[in-house]
């Protein structure tokens, strides 16, 4: 993609931008690398990683400054004692907090100290609109009073953090869009973007033979999470009785022994645990589709990943990834909660060979640069910080 030109000197020296992060997060660091070009970039992380995640971690190589501080975990609250020092060591233009609940101390922090030294913010949001059906399980989960206390603190914090912005960068699409007003934020305030899988962060695919002893398969591949559906997508596939195929569900999670409990009577349903590199490329790559039917998902980068190997996909509406789905041209989408569309879909899909070849051609030529080019992935931050009074 062709680089443009952006406002990076005042006075004759380079933006220096600082970013709250949320924790050292391997597909974003390509991100901070980029935006460092145009800008001098200073990232907070506010912890290492989260215990779920299976990543493996390093930021060698990379030219941003950054620094992990210390952190204190109470139940779901991230608190950095030093944020505040660190605030005050350096000198920074502009200010970007990306938005996650459990950091919001640190952000409100960051928010406050942006408004009395004048300098603009800038939030970066990935929420999307819950959904009935997510909101339905959370109450289960915490009960109603826990629930609806929580949300009421969530969202009285929310209103103050957003009274201090002067932009937002609505980092998963139309969902997080209409998140946004939601929040009664102004449509001139809003930059949308949608998220990259850095083409650095991409195996090439080994061409294992490993995973095509499986035939023609359906793949899941992701976190084992309640909101992901997979009981669903179990459901579905084995009402269908589509013995030609096998339904691949590969990942870790709080699910793992339900959802392989649920499926020990169906002989073309298969698990695998967690796989990265060159397998995961040669796995993505040997599917017949991608399927990701979440209730709940904030953008779903395996989608990124699934086309830029020209596998289509097949996802629930409530997908933010689902932007990047040309309808009948890489991927099918259909509208979650609806069962028979469901069905109908991946049923369409497993017995027409017409549309799986057209949804294949389409996948392969899918513009890889909207999945994985970094100056494609920062433009709207830059049209953001060009946008600011400085």
């Amino acid at each position: 993609m062709k680089r443009r030109d952006s406002k990076t000197e005042i006075n004759g020296s380079r933006v220096s931008v600082f970013i709250l992060h949320n924790t050292v997060t391997p597909y974003r660091l390509p991100l901070f690398e980029e935006l460092n070009q145009h800008y001098d970039i200073n990232v907070l992380f506010c912890e290492r990683k989260t215990e779920d995640r299976k990543w493996k971690i390093s930021v060698k190589g990379y030219s941003f400054s950054y620094k992990i501080i210390p952190s204190i975990r109470i139940s779901r609250i991230i608190i950095n004692p030093s944020i505040i020092f660190e605030l005050a060591r350096s000198k920074n233009d502009v200010y970007i907090v990306a938005e996650n609940e459990e950091n919001y101390p640190s952000i409100l922090f960051v928010c406050l100290w942006a408004f009395l030294k004048r300098k603009p913010l800038v939030l970066w949001n990935e929420h999307v609109p819950i959904g009935k059906e997510y909101e339905n399980y959370l109450r289960r989960e915490s009960g109603n009073i826990k629930y609806n206390l929580k949300r009421r603190l969530t969202n009285l914090t929310r209103v103050i953090i957003y009274k201090f912005p002067k932009k937002f960068l609505s980092m998963s699409g139309t969902l997080s869009d209409q998140f946004l007003k939601q929040y009664k934020v102004s449509e001139d305030r809003i930059y949308t973007n949608t998220q990259i899988m850095p083409k650095t962060m991409l195996a090439i695919n080994d061409d294992s033979k490993e995973y095509k002893k499986y035939g023609k398969y359906l793949l899941y591949l992701g976190y084992l999470r309640p909101e992901k559906s997979i009981d669903e997508l179990i459901k579905t596939f084995s009402d269908l009785r589509v013995s030609s195929y096998r339904l691949l569900i590969v990942g870790v999670g709080p699910e793992k022994d339900k959802l392989t409990k649920m499926a020990i009577n169906v002989k073309n349903i298969s698990f695998l645990d967690y796989i990265d590199g060159p397998k995961k490329a040669s796995l993505l790559s040997n599917a017949a589709a991608l399927v990701l039917p979440s209730m709940y998902e904030p953008w779903g980068l395996v989608v990124n990943e699934a086309l830029y190997y020209s596998t289509p996909v097949i996802v629930s509406d409530r997908v933010a990834a689902s932007d990047l789905v040309i309808e009948g041209n890489n991927g099918l989408r259909y509208e979650y909660g609806n069962r028979m569309g469901f069905k109908t879909t991946l049923n369409n899909f497993m017995r027409e060979e017409n549309l799986r070849e057209k949804l294949s051609n389409g996948a392969k030529n899918t513009d890889v640069t909207s999945l994985s080019d970094t100056e494609y992935g920062i433009r709207h931050f830059i049209k953001a910080i060009d946008s600011l009074e400085m």
